[in-house]
């Protein structure tokens, strides 16, 4: 699936449980993105959070496969997976808050 900027609202980074986003358009998607790094500042000065998404100067996110993670550095950052679901009115607020 692909969502444009246009559409996202609120979001956070919590480092136990990923980048949540909250996509509001014609439907609401909450989508959850897993793995490690996913805002450490890397050597270039970017991260995938604050710099990266926040921004909107990310094109794409995709999920690395096992053998690219287990490969990876342990500076760098890795996508290990992306979780997008329709969301209900009555269910934005508390995937925002405990990422459910």
């Amino acid at each position: 699936m692909a969502f444009p900027y246009g559409w996202l609202g609120p979001s956070r980074f919590d480092p136990s449980i990923g980048v949540l986003l909250l996509f509001v358009g014609a439907e609401t998607y909450g989508v959850r993105i897993r793995g490690r790094n996913l805002n450490s500042l890397l050597d270039e000065g970017f991260c995938l959070y604050d710099r990266g998404i926040l921004r909107h100067r990310v094109t794409f996110v995709r999920e690395m496969s096992k053998d690219e993670s287990r490969n990876a550095a342990d500076r760098d950052c890795v996508v290990e997976r992306i979780e997008i679901e329709p969301l209900p009115a009555d269910q934005v607020i508390q995937f925002l808050r405990l990422g459910a």
